[in-house]
């Protein structure tokens, strides 16, 4: 199964393809395409589309659906935590807390948000959460590029989590707390990870671009300025020079300006990442210091900018590459092509439905409401039947009167009519007791979470009891195999329909392209 990321920056555009096999990832396909001035004017939109349609063609990639990931200020992300709470509110809480990190109308705000795990405050154990909040609009815009370019979305993911998913490629940067800065050209994030776990995420807006409009303004030996391509071309050349270099640049621009004039740039980077480092430290309490460092987009190809942070900060840094020779301007596209979006997806609600999704959600009711009609069917059908007995019995009565000799005959009629009326009598109350099967098949739809398909649903009656089996594929990694069947059994037990919750077994399910487990689980049913 392949996946694509696509990373839309304010001057390029970077694709990357990936395959998933059972034997590993693998990179299939990446390419880098620059954006005309015209792409940040008016028309970007069918500018931007237009640029991703070639490349497409170009690069002869037939796959149609990718993940795109959003940045700027119409992005908010925020960890916070919340007391405990049922699920069915926590969704409205989450929203609640978001609106203290926007701007903008949270009505018209797409919230996300991923479950970090329980910690203690104060005394207090309460839920961790990582929130997304983006502003509707820009990421309808986002989507309506890629549809002009042809594409349908997988998913819209964040860049500090396409960030984190790249490094899953290097096994050794999972370990302690690492620090991963992507340089745009616009914008840099700043994000810290402890333990494979994203724990802070910041954005500013000293980057690439910064660094080449400090050398337009750079003298030439004939007293001239240059313009913002040719400061461009010097940077990508010449990169950071040292203060003691005296030879000049392209168009006699001395480096020991070029020098000078980034001076102040690069201070204010490092500054703002030192500052991010002890907010880090400050917010969580952490005793421990970043102790490595992966630089990614473009700026972070700028010569000697690697090795001034690295003395600077004291810490090892080193050019994130999640494949073999890979650039590091690719980085942010490989992760969104690696998470596709999993844990956070600002994708509109309305458009992340999928088939199996449907299925999950309307089968529970759809069965619900056939076994309703069938046991209406029965009781009109038992009805029916009931009312021509009646019927027969008047016929007879009506030929036997005055016939002695058929008296026992008629007897035995009143009897079998009396028996009818039993029955008859009967079935209200037993269509009573079937009729709670509507609300325990709604209530299984509610309890089951989104990822898991239900297989098989049987009762079966011992004694007085009334035992129900669920089978079903829950479809993720193995945590969240785990993770999703502790859900159904914790609601299970909770629910007053009911109890006595087993799980007779769980294993991995090879059926699948995608990875996923089978579970097997009983329960009583409580009337």
């Amino acid at each position: 199964m392949n996946s694509i990321g696509l990373d839309i920056g304010s001057h390029s555009i970077k694709l990357v393809e990936l395959r998933h096999t059972i034997k590993g990832v693998f990179l299939t396909n990446f390419a880098v395409k620059d954006l005309p001035p015209e792409a940040g004017g008016q028309g970007a939109i069918g500018v931007i589309g237009g640029k991703i349609k070639e490349l497409l063609h170009e690069e002869n990639i037939k796959a149609r659906k990718v993940t795109i990931g959003v940045s700027g200020p119409q992005i908010a992300m925020r960890r916070i935590s919340l007391p405990s709470m049922p699920k069915k509110e926590l969704k409205e809480a989450v929203r609640w807390e978001a609106r203290k990190v926007i701007s903008f109308p949270p009505e018209k705000a797409i919230v996300d948000f991923q479950f970090l795990g329980e910690i203690v405050e104060e005394g207090a154990r309460k839920l961790d959460f990582m929130v997304a909040v983006a502003e509707k609009e820009f990421i309808e815009n986002q989507l309506v590029i890629i549809k002009e370019a042809g594409l349908k979305p997988a998913g819209v993911g964040t860049i500090p989590h396409a960030l984190w998913h790249s490094i899953q490629m290097i096994p050794e940067a999972r370990e302690g707390v690492t620090a991963l800065i992507d340089i745009g050209a616009a914008k840099t994030s700043i994000n810290i990870v402890k333990d494979n776990r994203l724990e802070f995420s910041r954005e500013i807006t000293t980057a690439g671009n910064a660094f080449t409009k400090a050398i337009e303004d750079v003298e030439t030996l004939e007293g001239a300025t240059l313009d913002f391509a040719g400061a461009e071309e010097i940077k990508k050349e010449y990169g950071i020079p040292k203060e003691e270099d005296v030879e000049s640049a392209k168009s006699h621009v001395p480096l020991q300006k070029i020098s000078f004039a980034m001076r102040p740039v690069i201070e204010r980077l490092l500054t703002e990442i030192n500052r991010s480092f002890e907010f880090h430290k400050s917010q969580f309490k952490e005793e421990e210091n970043v102790g490595r460092i992966f630089i990614s987009g473009g700026g972070a190809r700028l010569r000697g900018l690697k090795e001034y942070l690295a003395d600077q900060l004291g810490v090892r840094v080193e050019l994130s590459s999640p494949f073999k020779d890979m650039v590091s301007s690719l980085v942010v596209a490989t992760g969104l092509a690696l998470g596709k979006a999993k844990e956070i997806n600002l994708l509109p609600e309305e458009l992340r439905l999928i088939p199996r999704v449907l299925l999950q959600r309307y089968y529970p009711g759809a069965l619900a409401c056939l076994a309703t009609f069938v046991l209406f069917g029965m009781y009109l059908k038992m009805n029916v039947t009931s009312t021509g007995y009646g019927k027969k019995l008047l016929s007879k009565k009506a030929e036997l009167v005055g016939l002695q000799s058929v008296n026992k005959r008629l007897v035995q009629l009143e009897e079998a009519k009396k028996r009818l009326e039993q029955e008859k009598a009967l079935l209200p109350k037993a269509a009573l007791e079937q009729l709670p099967w509507v609300e325990i098949l709604k209530e299984i739809s509610r309890i089951v979470p989104a990822g898991t398909t239900l297989t098989g649903i049987t009762l079966r009656t011992k004694g007085a009891a009334k035992e129900l089996r669920l089978k079903g594929v829950v479809f993720g990694e193995d945590a969240e195999v785990l993770r999703s069947i502790f859900d159904i059994m914790e609601g299970l037990e909770k629910s007053p329909f009911f109890k006595d919750v087993r799980l007779s077994s769980s294993k991995e399910n090879k059926e699948y392209r995608e990875q996923a487990g089978s579970f097997d689980l009983k329960c009583e049913v409580v009337f």
